[in-house]
């Protein structure tokens, strides 16, 4: 808001602060009763669509809540594949190069893999 906007806006409810203290006693009356009667006449016109959203609204936030947290729990508390598979991969690899296997094995290393897999799948 530019400087002289602030300071309409600051006049403005100066002036309309002091209007209403200055209202008698009689004329607050009519026109409390008058925004009493305007907010019920908009709760009878939202009839029970009103009542029902206000009682769904904090249910469904609730429920919405509770997915949140149980999903960022399940996220957090699920390993991380990829790095148990390095780790399991790279202790595989030093176990086979510590191995008194012969070395020239290790040199096919598709007949070696081969292998592996065939002793995995035999043991499943």
């Amino acid at each position: 808001m530019n400087p002289i906007d602030e300071k309409l806006l600051k006049h403005s409810k100066k002036i309309l602060d002091e209007s209403a203290e200055s209202l008698d006693a009689a004329t607050l009356s009519r026109l409390n009763q008058a925004r009493q009667k305007a907010l019920d006449n908009k709760m009878e016109s939202h009839g029970t669509s009103f009542s029902f959203m206000t009682s769904w609204i904090p249910a469904s936030a609730a429920a919405s809540l509770g997915i949140a947290v149980t999903t960022a729990w399940l996220l957090t508390s699920l390993p991380d594949d990829t790095e148990q598979f390095q780790i399991a991969k790279a202790y595989e690899d030093m176990e086979m190069l510590t191995s008194e296997t012969d070395l020239e094995l290790l040199e096919q290393l598709e007949f070696v893999s081969w292998l592996v897999e065939e002793e995995q799948n035999n043991a499943g």
